[in-house]
């Protein structure tokens, strides 16, 4: 009995909270449709508030007329108050036919206040016909009326609950305002165009109101549906839109000495024909609104009907519940009796002394349940385990904290095994009764761990090796260009050296004939000391050649190819190569110079070997700097014949070399792309073009 009560108390829960779930939901949507109700009845409220405001807009209008030009508008005028008072009494009794409740308190004040506004309009009317009201008190008072009116309106809009409702009554309530304030602009547009003389305070009145009127407009755009502003610009195609904005130019234009000719029936014909236009609007937008009220309506009736239907599947679904359960309590017993084999649990006592077991534990362990229930948790640990681990583990537990860690375990036969760990406190009403554990074999991933280091071990030895590898290869590359820059600074001292051997000679000779006077001593000397300052300099230019460099510098390209050139223009010019120069780069970028250097010597003793070895008739190498793609770019071609297919591919590998028989390393062109590529974080390619091949380096600037 007890173990169906405790299958089936959670489905009594659940029946209960069902229904009462339901009964909610039926009340919100009771609720909703109550709100609706109220909001169709605001709704027709601002219909009847827009009609009413739209006729006082009119009146306003004639009085403005009537007052500027007397009796020019007096049976307009009338026609017009019949017309609002019929609308006066339309609004009286629809709110005499609303329920007490039918409004909030606020728009329910709102109403009386304005409706006590409108009692005045029979005294206003008087003072009309007989002249005795300025047309500025007139334009106030309906202004006021107006503005108390629309008012209602927008806080209609702030009080419905159903967000496109909201949004409809928004953009209507802005609409409202644009249309008053047009109405204004019609009523003060009459009024300025019969004054004499413009003001700048009466320009700037009549200014601020075609801004509103663009204000409201974009609000009112911001918030009305997408049909109701193409409604909107379909129906602003008259051509009294036209000249309203004509007219509007011309009175902006007027100034306190100067008077525009405008026929005051023209402007005010022409601006009420765009009225009556925004009265147009005014139903679609009306009548847009209550659809979307009786959208709400049909929406919510069928929302009920689907609650109901989901009800009834719910019940079925209940009554499938009560089968699945009972299954799934089998189901429970099942998969309890698969963690208890497959996964390794354990729990104890505050103490560490072991309360259960899975067969799991059992299994890797090697014990039975039996002979470790009742014993220390430390019954399978290993020895060589770390004790400070441990002590990590219990301060950790029984902080009331979950430890993480992985544990060597020693099996009963004497074998040891790896286990992740995951132990937390066991808790009974809140109070800790023990240790859980959970844990994964983990004795196949650590012997994978100590293949990989010991696989690391060796990677780190292989490197270290190739990195030994690529020391010699940058030492045999530096002697190699150490013994060419060796051949040129002999190359460029033969010269100097002679000559200050053949004014030694001279001089020795002069003083034996006895003819060595004070001037050809000097003269002598003068000529020994500028060729030994030649080869002075000659050692500068090279000293600095093969320093390492690991500071960047800010360098120009052009001054480092220049700096190059001096030092094998000499072996150029010995062999009647031609340099020729295009250094169209002015940028300055950081790298490393006395590498850059390295490499462009390298590529010119390449080019310079080649052009000799093959006997080219006019020997030439073309040098070109350009900035591209924020890039510095040198370009340095010769006219040697190009590189062989079979080559160029093979060109920057370690120890291949095209000129063996000239004992060639072969690492030059290999050590100046690591230098370029590794070094300055460039790129250095070639290619055959023309009638020679061009080797090109990309650099980067290496700003940090």
């Amino acid at each position: 009995m007890n173990f169906k009560l405790g299958i089936f108390s959670p489905l009594i829960i659940l029946a209960v909270l069902f229904t009462i779930l339901t009964l909610s939901l039926f009340n919100n949507k009771y609720e909703e449709e109550k709100s609706l109700l109220k909001v169709k009845d605001e709704v027709l409220l601002a219909t009847q508030i827009s009609q009413l405001v739209h006729e006082l807009q009119r009146e306003r209008g004639f009085s403005a007329g009537f007052v500027s030009q007397n009796n020019h508008y007096k049976k307009l005028l009338k026609i017009q108050r019949i017309e609002t008072d019929e609308k006066i009494k339309q609004l009286d009794d629809f709110l005499k036919s609303t329920k007490d409740d039918a409004f909030t308190k606020h728009i329910f004040s709102s109403i009386q206040n304005s409706l006590k506004k409108l009692d005045e309009i029979s005294l206003i009317r008087e003072l009309i016909d007989k002249d005795r009201l300025p047309i500025e008190a007139i334009l106030d008072y309906y202004i006021t009326l107006n503005k108390m009116f629309l008012n209602i309106t927008f806080d209609i809009s702030k009080f419905s609950q159903i967000p496109i409702i909201t949004q409809n009554l928004i953009a209507y309530s802005h609409f409202l305002y644009l249309k008053e304030y047009m109405g204004r602009e019609r009523a003060f547009g009459v009024n300025v165009i019969n004054i004499i003389k413009m003001s700048p305070s009466i320009k700037m009145h009549f200014h601020k109101l075609l801004i509103k009127e663009e204000l409201y407009k974009e609000l009112f755009f911001k918030y009305a549906s997408h049909n109701a502003i193409e409604y909107y610009h379909k129906s602003f195609q008259s051509p009294s839109i036209k000249e309203v904005t004509k007219i509007r130019k011309d009175i902006l234009n007027m100034t306190k000495n100067t008077k525009i000719d405008i026929i005051v029936d023209e402007w005010f014909l022409n601006i009420t024909t765009q009225i009556d236009i925004l009265k147009d609007i005014d139903d679609y937008l009306s009548n847009e609104i209550m659809n979307n009220i009786e959208q709400q309506q049909n929406n919510l009736i069928k929302d009920i009907s689907s609650f109901i239907l989901l009800n009834f599947f719910s019940l079925i679904t209940f009554i499938s519940m009560i089968v699945i359960i009972i299954n799934l309590v089998q189901r429970e017993k099942n998969l309890k009796n698969l963690i208890d084999k497959y996964v390794i649990t354990s729990t104890t006592d505050l103490k560490g002394v072991i309360t259960d077991v899975s067969q799991a534990f059992s299994n890797i362990s090697g014990y039975k349940k039996s002979e470790l229930i009742g014993k220390h948790h430390n019954i399978v640990r290993d020895p060589s385990m770390n004790k400070n681990t441990f002590r990590e583990m219990w301060y950790t537990i029984q902080s009331g904290n979950t430890w993480y860690g992985n544990i060597k375990n020693r099996n009963k036969d004497g074998s040891f095994y790896w286990v992740y760990a995951i132990v937390s406190p066991l808790y009974s009403y809140g109070k800790k009764i023990g240790y859980s554990a959970i844990r994964q074999d983990v004795t196949s991933k650590k012997k994978i761990l100590e293949l990989n280091l010991k696989l690391e071990e060796k990677i780190s030895l292989e490197v270290e090796k190739n990195r030994q590898k690529d020391k010699q290869l940058i030492e045999q590359s530096r002697l190699a260009q150490m013994g060419e820059m060796l051949s040129m600074i002999a190359h460029q001292w033969r010269q100097p050296l002679n000559a200050i051997s053949f004014s030694s000679a001279g001089l020795e000779l002069k003083a034996q004939l006895g003819k060595a006077n004070s001037d050809i001593v000097l003269e002598s000397a003068q000529n020994i000391s500028e060729n030994v300052q030649y080869l002075s300099r000659t050692i500068d230019d090279f000293k600095d050649f093969f320093k390492p460099q690991k500071e960047k510098q800010l360098i120009s390209c052009t001054q480092v190819i220049k700096k190059t050139l001096k030092i094998i223009s000499p072996s150029l010019q010995h062999k009647n190569i031609e340099i020729i120069e295009e250094l169209n780069m002015q940028e300055m970028l950081y790298t490393y110079n006395n590498e850059l250097q390295q490499v462009i010597l390298n590529i010119l003793q390449n080019a310079v070997d080649v052009l000799v070895d093959k006997q080219i008739e006019k020997p030439s190498i073309k040098i070109t700097t350009f900035f591209k793609d924020n890039s510095y770019i040198i370009e340095i071609e010769d006219n040697g014949g190009g590189i062989s297919a079979d080559n160029i591919e093979k060109i920057f590998n370690p120890y291949f070399s095209t000129k063996l028989e000239k004992e060639g390393t072969g690492l030059g062109l290999y050590m100046s792309k690591m230098i370029i590529e590794d070094h300055c974080l460039g790129k250095l390619s070639v290619k055959n073009i023309n009638d020679g091949a061009i080797f090109e380096i990309k650099l980067q600037n290496l700003e940090e």
